[in-house]
């Protein structure tokens, strides 16, 4: 391309036009004037884009503070600002987000922020609680149930088939060990729902509550002590279903080739999966079973019913019903065999397809040999029977149908095993290695009284009331710190919650004062010849420090300064009873009730039950609590 230089600026300009684009902006002739504030431009685009600064009409609006922009840019980077601080625009109930940019507003009474890409093929949308369901799954879930189903039935009109799933952000916090607080923002995700059609969304929304509120459940359980503080917003993801679709002939890595138990047939149309089919049924073995001409002559024999070739994944199913098979489909990545779809049909003669693929396209192949295809994660080199959901391997076939038994019962697995050095499971939280020094045992003893009277539509004949109770506290070394406390006599419970309360306060101080250490010449001696950390077993080197009992002052051994660090006290006293969550705990919540310079703190089952409640009070810069557990779920380090 030649090359244009203009003498008066030495500027080098590249094509002939922008030569002359550049000459007209030395030039004295301004042909183009604004009308308004009359300023001169010597280009026509330059005038338009002035005039845009005097229109009241700019092209992008922002629903939320109704700031106006002319370029795409500027709008997009204020929606961003106004995405992370949503939580300062409460009237805001719904929030739609696509990859991509313009705003339209859906009326007046509720706005909806859309950012429509050029694909359109993802939505994330935000529901946010109100006050009443903000620290209530269920009543939340109840509250945004229609809002969310016409929201997904929304979406399948305007993509067709599509995937969706839900997030959960939410809030939660516990007592910390030094008596603060702690937080934790933990994110629930249901699994993925495929809508073909509107008319099941019905039923997929309620199990996807289902699946976040047992992901709720097992967090509050393996948590130990967690309480919802709030619920942030219920985030809805949906992207277009777009389900794979094989097609034509693609060469198979070398190592697949080499073990030569997979047939991939040389076609050029979209049918390999009606190939792959015809070859498992003629059962051809020369050595050129690849060529397609095989298998044309008898393309009659599968029925397609006007499905459309390549055949996607999701539509396997029915071509297993018109033709009476039974088909498992295979994927193979990072030189892993993994199940894409696995058959409920219970056929013997069962078809397993491998499905390859590269950057532009996929492709059935037929494997022959399933044994020899996953040969390679074993050193036995004799034929196995393999379990296609979860690709097990088994010596017999009696065993392999024994194990049917319990793996058909869960959706098809990718089981990858954990490098060499990372597959052991070692205990993180060092500060519950710490025995608890005391430990309450309480029981409570009681009366059936009778009692005739109506409730609602039920009727009452007795009631229990308590008569009395017994408790020890049990020390650091295992015997009793005093005698059995023993009560008969009315208003036991009240008697109990009295008692208790001041043996806290006497355990509070021995928890809270802190021995100085005593060493003894052997101790002297044991700390000096210590190579490895008695915590975390590692080598000590020059970071060691002296760990001793605060209780007593004894010298306990060496450690690392961050294992001495995290090896602390807990500043908590169990209150063990029999049948604390369906029993016992009706009674002390009664009471508990009643106090007024306690802080309670419950970890709820259901409304009626508790796996743990406590009593907790500050002394000097510690929290001390009473921790009451029932002795079944109950694993005290003592």
């Amino acid at each position: 391309m030649r090359i244009h230089a203009s003498e008066i600026d030495d500027e080098t300009i590249a094509p002939k036009g922008n030569l002359n684009q550049d000459m007209e902006t030395h030039s004295k002739k301004n042909d183009f004037k604004c009308d308004i504030c009359n300023e001169t431009f010597g280009r026509n685009d330059s005038l338009i884009r002035h005039m845009k600064t005097h229109s009241k009409e700019n092209n992008f609006r922002c629903d939320i503070c109704d700031r106006s922009f002319q370029r795409k840019h500027c709008f997009a980077m204020h929606m961003q600002k106004h995405q992370e601080k949503r939580s300062s625009h409460p009237e805001i109930k719904l929030t739609s987000v696509k990859s991509g940019t313009a705003f339209i507003p859906e009326g007046n009474s509720k706005r909806v922020r859309r950012e429509v890409g050029a694909l359109n093929t993802f939505t994330s949308t935000f529901f946010q609680p109100t006050e009443n369901s903000k620290k209530d799954f269920l009543l939340f879930f109840d509250e945004i149930t229609p809002q969310l189903e016409e929201k997904i039935k929304e979406e399948i009109r305007e993509k067709g088939a599509v995937k969706w799933y839900g997030v959960v952000k939410a809030v939660f916090k516990r007592e910390s060990e030094d008596g603060g607080e702690e937080r934790v923002i933990p994110y629930f995700r249901s699994n993925v729902q495929i809508e073909l059609v509107g008319d099941t969304v019905g039923d997929h929304v309620p199990t996807s509550f289902t699946k976040i509120l047992d992901a709720v459940d097992e967090f509050v359980r393996r948590g130990s002590g967690w309480i919802l503080d709030k619920i942030v917003h219920f985030e809805l993801c949906v992207a277009k279903y777009q389900p794979l679709r094989a097609s034509s002939y693609i060469i198979l890595p070398k190592k697949l080739v080499d073990k030569k138990a997979v047939l991939n047939i040389q076609n050029e149309d979209q049918k390999c999966l009606v190939w792959c089919l015809i070859a498992h049924k003629l059962n051809i073995l020369a050595h050129d079973s690849f060529r397609v001409s095989h298998y044309t002559p008898h393309e009659q024999e599968i029925k397609l019913n006007g499905l459309e070739c390549p055949v996607p994944l999701n539509k396997i199913p029915i071509v297993e019903r018109l033709n009476n098979l039974r088909i498992n489909v295979f994927g193979y990545e990072e030189n892993e065999v993994f199940p894409l779809y696995v058959s409920k049909r219970v056929d013997e003669d069962c078809v397993n397809l491998l499905l390859s693929a590269n950057e532009e396209t996929q492709h059935y192949c037929l494997i022959r040999n399933m044994s020899r295809l996953l040969g390679d994660l074993t050193k036995h080199k004799t034929k196995h029977h393999y379990c296609y959901r979860c690709l097990h391997r088994f010596a017999k076939v009696e065993i392999l149908k024994e194990h049917l038994q319990y793996c058909s019962e869960h959706s098809p697995q990718h089981i990858k095993m954990p490098e060499k050095g990372e597959n052991f499971i070692k205990f993180q939280n060092v500060h519950y290695q710490h025995p608890l020094p005391y430990i309450i045992y309480a029981y409570f003893e009681l009366l059936i009284v009778k009692e005739v009277h109506t409730s609602g539509n039920t009727e009452i004949i007795t009631r229990h009331e308590a008569c009395g109770y017994a408790y020890v506290i049990i020390g650091p070394d295992g015997r009793s710190v005093k005698p059995i406390s023993v009560y008969r006599g009315k208003n036991a419970v009240k008697h109990f919650m009295e008692d208790i309360l001041k043996e806290k306060e006497e355990l509070a101080a021995k928890l809270t004062s802190i021995v100085p250490i005593s060493m003894t010449p052997q101790d002297e001696l044991d700390f000096r010849s210590a190579t490895h950390c008695s915590i975390c077993k590692k080598a000590l080197k020059g970071d060691r420090v002296m760990d001793h009992d605060h209780q007593t002052g004894r010298y306990r051994a060496a450690l690392h300064s961050s294992c001495n660090l995290k090896f602390r006290l807990s500043k908590k006293i169990p209150v063990i009873f029999h049948n604390l969550k369906n029993y016992d705990g009706h009674l002390i919540m009664q009471e508990i009730g009643k106090l007024k310079d306690c802080e309670i703190s419950v970890v709820p089952t259901t409304m009626e039950k508790y796996v743990t409640f406590s009593l907790s009070k500050r002394y000097h810069k510690f929290k001390v609590s009473l921790n009451f557990l029932t002795a079944f779920n109950s694993l005290v380090p003592h």
